[in-house]
């Protein structure tokens, strides 16, 4: 199942890549929905990421219904820092994430949050680092951090996205942040059909 996952990633890439080359530097700040011949969806981002150090996105998912939509605001996972323990933890879980999924949970910045390495639907080694916040938590919905943003490009101006599979299933509001560093560079929302339409 994994390698038909990651075969149908690469051939939309391939035929993304093309269509980034066709269109030129018209497109960027665009955030999509795309799904993969496997039913699956996953997010795109045209945008020139490759030129920001420190780059990272984060996204979170909270229900269309939600009252509290205003509020929510990224949480610079990128300025947050795990023990070294954790780190080294890290470190080598993507080293081997395209031979062995690891997936455990580690505190930062007084939150939880779910580590996952494995392999994306490009076929590469990546890390997703997920919190879904605690019921007596003033933070709503589950957010999610990509990391490093090469583990996701299709090239300098497109990344592919797998949001993590065990907190992308409903549909919902999916609020989406670009940051350099603690800075954000912009932001987009859009409706998340769930991460397989039913």
């Amino acid at each position: 199942m994994l390698f038909a996952i990651s075969t149908a990633g690469l051939l939309r890439a391939e035929e993304l890549a093309k269509s980034v080359n066709a269109e030129g530097n018209a497109a960027t700040n665009c955030v999509s929905v795309d799904k993969l011949a496997t039913g699956e969806n996953v997010l795109l981002v045209r945008y020139p990421w490759r030129i920001h150090e420190k780059a990272s996105i984060e996204v979170r998912l909270i229900s269309e219904k939600s009252e509290f939509a205003a509020r929510v605001r990224p949480l610079r996972f990128a300025t947050l820092r795990f023990d070294p323990t954790t780190e080294r933890r890290i470190y080598g879980a993507f080293d081997n994430a395209l031979v062995r999924h690891a997936d455990w949970n580690a505190e930062a910045g007084g939150l939880d949050w779910r580590i996952i390495a494995r392999g994306n639907h490009l076929g590469r080694a990546a890390a997703w680092f997920v919190n879904v916040p605690k019921k007596e938590s003033s933070l709503i919905g589950t957010a999610a951090a990509f990391g490093p943003l090469e583990s996701w490009a299709i090239g300098d101006r497109l990344l592919m996205l797998d949001l993590p599979r065990e907190s992308s299933d409903p549909p919902g509001k999916l609020h989406i942040w670009f940051l350099r560093g603690e800075k954000i560079l912009w932001r987009e929302e859009l409706t998340w059909p769930g991460r397989i339409e039913k």
